[in-house]
């Protein structure tokens, strides 16, 4: 039987490569969404210290209203940078979380596939010992039938430890056979 091998094993191929495509789509998308979550954060900071600088300039013994205005017309381009920030963060990070979803959609094709790539190796071993144990099965049964077969012959071939004729000979004048001369026909029936 021939080595297992995967017929969707190309398509599984091609989709590890999504899986590394969705991957690093990901973390760029999470970098990105990072940066401007810090950078929100900063325009956070700005315009807090801007207000706390406010509230100084206002709790001064000696108002400046320049100053005052000018503060509060900073502090309004400061909330408007980082009303953007805001919304530029949270957009990214939606995008973060579209990307982590993909991510998992595409994983999940892999892994349905890995699974359904470790069943059908599994039915193929399966299948491969199960066609051993036939073989090995059909072996067994043929063996006895080979001790049972019946011989041919009971004599052993010339020249495989069979006793030669002179030895026979030799063996038929122990016994008180007469003995043939060379030359001389078959020996009377009888004698």
């Amino acid at each position: 039987m021939r080595a297992f091998r995967f017929s969707l094993g190309r398509l599984l191929r091609v989709r590890r490569l999504h899986e590394e495509i969705a991957r690093g789509d990901l973390a760029q998308a999470r970098g990105r969404a990072r940066d401007a979550r810090s950078k929100a954060d900063h325009a956070a900071a700005e315009l807090e210290r801007g207000r706390e600088e406010l509230l100084r300039l206002q709790a001064a013994p000696r108002l400046e209203p320049a100053a005052v205005l000018a503060r509060h017309a900073a502090q309004d381009g400061v909330a408007r940078a980082r009303g953007a920030c805001e919304r530029r963060a949270q957009e990214l990070e939606r995008e973060a979380e579209a990307r982590r979803a993909a991510l998992i959609e595409v994983r999940a094709a892999v892994r349905g596939l890995e699974r359904l790539r470790d069943r059908r190796r599994t039915l193929h071993s399966a299948e491969l010992e199960r066609a051993e144990r036939l073989e090995l099965d059909e072996v067994g049964q043929r063996r006895p039938l080979a001790g049972l077969a019946p011989r041919t012959s009971l004599r052993r071939p010339v020249g495989s430890g069979a006793p030669s004729s002179a030895a026979a000979q030799a063996s038929d004048e122990d016994r008180g056979a007469p003995r043939a001369h060379p030359g001389a026909g078959p020996a009377p029936a009888g004698a």
